[in-house]
């Protein structure tokens, strides 16, 4: 059943349905809604919503509280398929509890592979010569590893979750061993874990011949190999046919079961809903179970665990197995084995982390959905914090022209040093990884990458136009190098040159970047005189706009052009050095813990902010903190005129709404500037043994800034 608009149905009130015997009267009776059902239950009007291009309903009510009305509905149902019914609309599937119908997953493959062409073979950005084949394989016909280069013929790779489980890896002494045909025979699989035991199995169950496993494939004590590995692993996965997900995995000791005489049998329970003597609906498996707390420890890691965020959004084609079934997805669908394939509702929507894989032109948003995704998952050592990443930035590598440092591009790198955490962050402290062999204890605190938690970069509205709080970045005040330690006299320089591409957009006669186009731009009066549409654009409105060839819509424009790299050519990422170093103004000014001088959206679960002062105690800017814990013991520790001193270094230069009365804020409940102000954007630091560490980020007034900023320039190393 399809239907291309959306419907909203009334049902009469919920009494009415709970009255009789029909079949229907039991579900209504104990059916969960995601918010509740507010008081009066049954005398609540119940509706039935169908969502356009979609084959499944729900049921939702609205019901009145002390706040006014709240929307709540049911998980999403599908009308089970009658067989012996020609045409019947139904489309959920009744499935054997045991096992799964291999027919129908080699069918999902072989229909991805001929009809859906190079979408499925290849991410729009990846490049054919960038298809790799890793250093060994698992041949599941010989039981053995191989060597990539000797094999002939697509392999199939897997993603999961290790967990703190202690199953067989490979390490050099039992390299030559494991390559003798049948060495993954005998004994052998007691001690492999169980997910990679049956990962084998399925691969040789479905007819492929190649597996790639990192707990077999890669040498867990061979350095150099290892590190070759990691970062390659963003090729290793968008190298494979397909990846095997076990998403429903909270370790490697899950099983991938259903695979007759292959795996163990599943346990799948489907509880179709009776609606009368002949007609069912069905949940999808896997849909929440509103008002039930899941059992500790049973729910599945796989989505909240760093390292497989790579492994997935590289992998162009996924079986995914969990909550005892498998589904199918690919760069165009998604299909299930409880429903019926339908060209129009099983059409994939991507997630942010995804999107980029379509944008070829360098932009911080963009990198921001990523680590968005990236940054608010879990490590067992935070040390495997830039490992984990790793593979991922060699990829952005081939999108930012000079790469990226630490998850920082070198073309808005003074800009990207301004990160800002949007929930609370906690510095990751360091500690050795077992896989990792030495203790990488150099996460920089300059970088997003030595924080956990979700954070992004600005948005600036000198470049694109952004729903956000109005800052434009105007212009650089210092050159930034790389440095090996805080002694090197060997100084890389950053080629963060994005205000050199700004100043060609102030040149109409200037020469563009390939790929560019420059357009007149007239604001439209609506977006004109909307207070809250014009905080979406730049201070001043510039007479033109930049498109690239690359833009799929019409409305996509950024207001300077930046080079597109040719995604012909190996771009690579420079050295990545925890220590960057650059000449800057600096400043000593003042906060404190009064409440005045705090400002926590009461909306929002944003970090606190603190109001920065003068000597003379006038508002002069704001600062981010990163956690809530950090309030009364943030600064440099030294006291003075009942404030506390807070030692600042400037950044960037341009505008900001963010310097705000705190009180007047709090009044109307939110925070408030009538208008962005000339800004300096600083970080706030702490020195200890001649390296400064980030400690906060935030803006002061220029004017401000000019007065009290000290003659001589600093000397900043941070680290």
């Amino acid at each position: 059943m399809h239907i291309d608009k959306d419907i909203l149905q009334s049902m009469g009130k919920v009494a009415l349905l709970l009255t009789g015997d029909c079949p229907h009267v039991e579900y209504f009776k104990h059916v969960r809604f995601k918010y509740g059902t507010g008081p009066g239950y049954e005398d609540n009007e119940l509706r039935l919503r169908h969502w356009e291009n979609s084959t499944s309903i729900v049921f939702d009510l609205l019901y009145q509280t002390t706040r006014g009305y709240d929307w709540s509905y049911t998980a999403n149902v599908n009308l089970v398929l009658r067989n012996n019914i020609p045409n019947h609309p139904g489309r959920a599937l009744i499935l054997d509890p045991n096992w799964i119908d291999t027919d129908r997953v080699l069918g999902w493959i072989s229909r991805c592979t001929s009809e859906h062409g190079e979408k499925c073979q290849f991410l729009p950005l990846f490049k054919r010569v960038d298809t790799i084949v890793p250093l060994y394989l698992i041949d599941t016909i010989q039981n053995c590893l191989v060597p990539g280069n000797e094999v002939k013929g697509n392999y199939i790779a897997l993603s999961y979750t290790w967990g703190e489980t202690s199953f067989f890896r490979t390490k050099l002494k039992y390299l030559q061993q494991l390559r003798i045909p049948g060495a993954l025979l005998g004994k052998m699989p007691e001690h492999i874990a169980p997910t990679v035991r049956d990962a084998i199995s399925i691969t040789r169950h479905l007819g492929f011949h190649y597996l790639w496993v990192d707990a077999l494939c890669i040498v867990q004590d061979d350095q150099v190999r290892m590190e070759q590995e990691l970062n390659n692993m963003h090729r290793i996965y968008a190298s494979a046919s397909f990846t095997i997900i076990a998403a429903g995995a909270t370790d490697a000791s899950f099983e991938l079961r259903g695979f007759k005489n292959s795996t163990n049998p599943r346990n799948l329970q489907q509880v179709p809903i009776q609606l009368d003597a002949s007609e069912r609906l069905l949940s999808p498996i896997g849909s929440p179970s509103y008002g039930e707390k899941p059992s500790p420890g049973a729910e599945p890691t796989y989505h909240t665990r760093a390292w497989t965020l790579q492994e997935h959004i590289f992998s162009i084609r996924r079986l995914i197995l969990k909550n005892e079934t498998v589904s199918w997805e690919c760069q165009r669908y998604l299909w299930t084995e409880d429903l019926l394939p339908h060209d129009i509702a099983d059409e994939r929507r991507l997630d942010y982390a995804e999107r980029w894989h379509y944008k070829s032109v360098p932009s911080l948003d963009v990198l921001s959905d990523i680590i968005m995704d990236y940054n608010k998952r879990n490590l067992t050592y935070p040390t495997d914090a830039f490992p984990a990443f790793a593979g991922i930035q060699s990829f952005l590598g081939q999108i930012f022209p000079f790469g990226l440092i630490y998850g920082h591009p070198e073309l808005f790198f003074d800009i990207a040093l301004l990160w800002h955490p949007i929930y609370d962050v906690q510095r990751r402290v360091p500690s050795k990884s077992p896989d990792l062999n030495v203790a990488i204890s150099q996460i920089p605190s300059w970088s997003w990458v030595g924080w956990q938690g979700k954070l992004a970069f600005p948005f600036d509205h000198e470049f694109g136009i952004y729903g956000s709080e109005m800052e434009g970045y105007i212009e650089p005040v210092a050159e930034w190098y790389a440095l090996e330690s805080p002694v090197s006299n060997n100084r890389r320089r950053i080629h963060s040159d994005w205000h050199k591409y700004k100043l060609i957009a102030q040149d109409a006669d200037a020469h563009l970047p390939p790929g560019w186009t420059r357009e007149p731009y007239n604001i439209t009066p609506y977006d004109s005189n909307s207070p809250l549409k014009r905080r979406h654009f730049p201070r001043e409105i510039p007479n033109y706009c930049y498109k690239h060839s690359s833009f799929k819509n019409e409305q996509d424009l950024k207001w300077y052009p930046v080079p597109v790299l040719d995604q012909r050519e190996h771009n690579h990422n420079p050295p990545q050095t925890a220590f960057i170093y650059c000449r800057t103004s600096r400043a000593y000014l003042f906060t404190s813990w009064d409440d005045s001088n705090v400002f926590e959206d009461p909306d929002e679960r944003t970090p606190p902010r603190l109001q920065v002062m003068d000597r003379n105690k006038n508002i002069v800017g704001t600062l981010r903190l990163n956690n809530v814990d950090e309030l009364g013991h943030f600064g440099n520790g030294v006291e003075w005129n009942g404030m506390r001193r807070l030692e600042l270094v400037a950044i960037c230069k341009g505008y900001s709404d963010d310097i705000f009365d705190f009180a007047l804020a709090k009044q109307g409940g939110g925070a408030y500037a009538d208008r962005a102000e000339d800004c300096y954007f600083v970080l706030c630091i702490k020195w200890e043994d001649g390296v400064a560490f980030r400690q906060a980020t935030g803006v002061v007034t220029a004017k401000a800034w000019e007065g009290e900023k000290e003659t001589e320039l600093v000397d900043l190393i941070l680290g």
